[in-house]
């Protein structure tokens, strides 16, 4: 409903946001089929996010390969996965990632796409973190655990968005909250405010010692 309001190029959903702590780890073997026996923490560990359709796009992260999700990624069509860079880099390195499986106990996912790193919550860090996005639709039972979704919204119609976005959710369940609105230039700007702080007041010392 949000991706038909005038102004607006697309929307999506996700379970937590790419700079912020992921919705948990995605154990996966990129070369053999998982053994049933062997312990999640012995495989590979990447972080993952559960995605709707247009999240990507909405959030600007740059298609790298292969394709999105789309409606058609469901729990009767094969299980797919998008990779970030970092990942592809790590097992893919010569660009062949599309196509790939990634074994895991929790069901084989099939690369569909390679999506761009997203600076993590600590932006000091100088590598990014291996991530994985995959569909909602996929993953309807672990889904229907959270208690907060985020919704991710680009377009141009700035605060009047706003507004919109709160009637089609009171539309949907008028019981259920929407908080915590605000632009991607805020959420940046407060996860910057801690290192920018920091080199402000170095600065302020350097400045006096010369």
């Amino acid at each position: 409903r949000l991706r038909k309001v005038p102004g607006v190029t697309t929307a999506g959903l996700v379970t937590s946001m790419p700079n912020r702590q992921p919705t948990g780890r995605f154990a996966y073997d990129p070369v053999v089929a998982a053994d049933p026996a062997s312990e999640p923490w012995t495989m590979k560990l990447a972080e993952v996010r559960m995605a709707s359709e247009g999240f990507v796009e909405a959030m600007g992260i740059p298609l790298l390969e292969g394709r999105l999700f789309g409606a058609g990624d469901r729990d009767t069509a094969e299980p797919v996965i998008v990779i970030s860079r970092a990942l592809a880099d790590m097992h893919f390195p010569d660009g062949r990632a599309v196509g790939q499986m990634l074994y895991s106990q929790s069901g084989d996912r099939r690369v569909v796409g390679v999506v761009g790193d997203v600076r993590p919550a600590t932006t000091t860090a100088l590598q990014y973190d291996p991530s994985a996005y995959v569909p909602l639709r996929q993953a309807q039972d672990v889904f229907r655990q959270f208690s907060t979704m985020h919704i991710v919204v680009h377009g141009r119609a700035g605060e009047a968005i706003v507004g919109q976005a709160r009637a089609i959710v009171r539309a949907i369940d008028p019981e259920l909250p929407l908080f915590n609105v605000r632009t991607l230039e805020s959420e940046v700007a407060e996860l910057v405010a801690g290192p920018r702080f920091t080199a402000t007041v170095l600065g302020l010392f350097a400045l006096v010692a010369l």
